[in-house]
Parts: structure tokens; C-alpha cells; sequence
């Protein structure tokens, strides 16, 4: 059996590395962030503007969290996903505001995973979006 020759051990071990890499943290299947500028009511309906950037077709579950003043937390039940592939594209997404969300700051974040194989979920969460209850 031949020897490694030493000048190419510690590259053959940087891409060792970055093929773990890959597979053991791999890019987000989606990324963005949400806003909406105006103040908000309890139980109002708005559009959300979202800014995606989604890579996989596979099928995925998402919730919706809310958490605002007072200790105020709401988890809603998961949804399927429903984004088509996008590059930093724009979506306008109707939310309910809830009706129980207190006066005050109140955050909106949403998370979930895609699952592109029976044995890997592919979790994310996107920025949190920001709003004021009046």
C-alpha cells in the first residue's frame, strides 16, 4: 500500500471538510423577510409584503408564531407550503392579525421544514416581521 505523500495530506483534508460541510449544514431552502408598514387592529386582515428566496420544490409544513406584549404567545397549527421557486421575489401575503393580539408591539415569525427525503427534514425560519397593535 502506497503513502499519502505529506504535501497533500491537509488538502485532501480540507475537502474531506467542506463535503461534511455540505451535507451536515446545507444552504436554507427558503430565506426572507416580511414587512408591513401601517399599525394593525385585532382581528384585521393584511398583506403582508414578503421578500423569498426559495431553492427546492420539495414539500414542507410551515406555522406561524406570534408573540407580543405581556408575555402574549400564539402558535398557529401547520400549514402546507404553497411558495413556487423564487429569486428574492415578491409576494403579497394576506395575515390575520389575531383577535386576541395585545395593544402594542407584536411579532410575527414564520417556520417549518421542507422534506426532501424520508430520512431529512430541512428546517427553517424566516426573519421576524414587526408590528404595532393599536
Amino acid at each position: 500500500m502506497k503513502k499519502i505523500r505529506p504535501e497533500f495530506i491537509v488538502p485532501i483534508a480540507m475537502v474531506i471538510l467542506a463535503i461534511a460541510m455540505v451535507i451536515m449544514f446545507p444552504a436554507p431552502k427558503i430565506t426572507g423577510h416580511g414587512s408591513y408598514d401601517n399599525n394593525v387592529q385585532p382581528g384585521q386582515t393584511i398583506l403582508v409584503k414578503w421578500t423569498l428566496t426559495k431553492t427546492t420544490t420539495c414539500p414542507g409544513l410551515y406555522s406561524r408564531t406570534w408573540t407580543g406584549e405581556g408575555g402574549y404567545y400564539l402558535s398557529e397549527g401547520m400549514r402546507s407550503t404553497n411558495i413556487p421557486l423564487s429569486d428574492n421575489d415578491v409576494y403579497r401575503v394576506a395575515t390575520l392579525i389575531p383577535s386576541t393580539a395585545p395593544i402594542g408591539h407584536l411579532q410575527l415569525v414564520v417556520s417549518g421544514y421542507y422534506e426532501c427525503s424520508h430520512w431529512r427534514k430541512y428546517k427553517f425560519k424566516l426573519e421576524p416581521v414587526i408590528l404595532i397593535v393599536e
